[in-house]
C-alpha cells in the first residue's frame, strides 16, 4: 500500500511517524486490498476547539475508510 503522511502546523516527530506507520500496517494486516493511505495531523492555530487534528482515509478497490480525530 502506498502511504503518505503529512503534517500541517505541527512538526511531524519521528515518534508519530513511527506510530502511524505501525497502525496503518496494523489496518492492512485486516484489510490485504488495501490501496493508498493518507494520514494528515493538523495544528490550527485560530481555533481553541478542533485546534489538533488527526485525519486518516485508506482506499481500496472496493471502498474508502475515512476516520477524524480532535
Amino acid at each position: 500500500m502506498e502511504l503518505e503522511i503529512e503534517s500541517r502546523n505541527v512538526a511531524m516527530t519521528p515518534r508519530w511517524k513511527t506510530e502511524i506507520e505501525s497502525r496503518v500496517g496494523d489496518l492492512q494486516r485486516e484489510h490485504e486490498d488495501l490501496i493508498h493511505g493518507r494520514v494528515t495531523l493538523t495544528k490550527n492555530r485560530h481555533h481553541k476547539q478542533l485546534a489538533n487534528v488527526a485525519e486518516a482515509t485508506a482506499s481500496s478497490s472496493a471502498a474508502i475508510l475515512s476516520s477524524s480525530r480532535s
